[in-house]
């Protein structure tokens, strides 16, 4: 392999072109500057890199093709870029500095990178949106989903928040939009008729997964399993061996019962499950349990013929003080846990909750007069 650091072989010719490039930077830059544009800047924000890391890779020379296929990129991307559609408030501009081999400058606009961007663009969307929000509406940034049973219905409050968002300034992309359909992949989940399912693409990968050989690679392995703990029956009593190894100065040794659990959770996720979308108007079930260093739940309707469907699951793994709870506490613990992390589902229900737990002695707590 080449090594990254050596440039002692370029040709004469491509040093003439780098020579080129900087020349014809340099003078697009100038007369940017002179123009006022982009802002310049008294501040900075040093960056420190490590002195014995190495690049990635070699540094070299886009050729023509790839030059024009970046700029028209680059183009699409300012053109639709709704961040850069937010205006930096003024007086605050200075924050965003940045340094180059001309000058410092700071942006105008919102870039990526900041640390509340993404929760002001959602803001700004929020805003735009607000009077249709979980109307028929939700979204995610840019991600934006409209949902109606019926299709004239759905073809009117299109157009509405077409409107919306065009009066606001804010382009849609026709190829990455769907219209009239009765499947969607939303935030890696595919929506059908009444479920919610896990998007095979993204399930896919855990196929294929290698066995962790690092913390690092449990790590990684347990965010991706962690996005779709929903849809798994207790995620955290399976998970437990996994989570062990992640914790600080734990040597890691993959043992019987990591394999095991690793296995579990894969092929729980490729077993595809199936959540119902929550119905209002049905009653409620919820199922609670609990082990020595877990909690479960899952909540749940039942259908025309009586049978029941998880909504979502429920799991959360005990800590400190929480082990050493008995287990007539523990039970309890996960009842009242289930509630708060269901509680969107449940607060105004139309018909009596039952709940369902597997400690009989917590049965009788209804009908106590006194408690102690």
């Amino acid at each position: 392999m080449d090594d990254p650091f050596d440039i002692g072989d370029d040709s004469e010719t491509d040093n003439e072109q780098r020579s080129q490039t900087s020349t014809e930077v340099a003078s697009e830059v100038r007369q940017e500057l002179d123009t006022k544009v982009p802002q310049h800047s008294r501040w900075d924000h040093e960056i420190v890199l490590k002195s014995d890391d190495l690049p990635f890779q070699k540094i070299y020379n886009l050729n023509e093709l790839e030059l024009t296929t970046l700029r028209d990129y680059l183009e699409e991307e300012l053109r639709k870029g709704a961040y850069n559609l937010i205006r930096i408030k003024e007086g605050d501009e200075w924050k965003t500095a940045f340094r180059t081999k001309f000058e410092l400058f700071e942006y105008l606009v919102m870039p990526f990178g900041l640390t509340n961007a993404l929760a002001t663009f959602q803001r700004m969307i929020n805003n735009v949106l607000w009077q249709y929000l979980d109307v028929f509406v939700v979204c995610y940034l840019d991600d934006i989903l409209i949902f109606l049973d019926n299709e004239e219905e759905h073809r009117e409050y299109v157009h509405k928040v077409l409107k919306v968002l065009q009066d606001a300034n804010l382009l849609v992309e026709p190829e990455k939009s769907y219209f009239y359909v009765k499947k969607v992949d939303f935030l890696g989940h595919t929506i059908l008729l009444g479920e919610i399912r896990m998007d095979r693409k993204k399930i896919s990968a855990v196929r294929d997964w290698p066995i962790p050989t690092t913390v690092k690679e449990v790590q990684s392995f347990l965010g991706f399993a962690n996005y779709y703990r929903r849809f798994i029956k207790d995620f955290s009593k399976i998970a437990n061996p996994l989570t062990e190894l992640t914790k600080k100065d734990t040597k890691f040794i993959w043992h019987d019962k990591a394999q095991q659990a690793f296995e579990k959770l894969r092929d729980a996720i490729l077993s595809e499950p199936v959540l119902i979308i929550f119905d209002p108007k049905k009653e409620i079930e919820l199922e609670t349990d609990s082990s020595d260093f877990a909690l479960g739940g899952q909540i749940g309707q039942r259908d025309d013929q009586g049978v029941l469907h998880p909504i979502a699951f429920y799991s959360h793994k005990l800590h400190g003080a929480e082990l050493n709870y008995p287990i007539y506490d523990k039970e309890f613990l996960a009842i009242v846990n289930c509630f708060k992390e269901f509680r969107h589902y449940l607060m105004g229900s139309l018909h009596q909750i039952k709940v369902y737990t597997d400690h009989q002695n917590i049965s009788y707590f209804a009908t106590t007069q006194e408690l102690n």
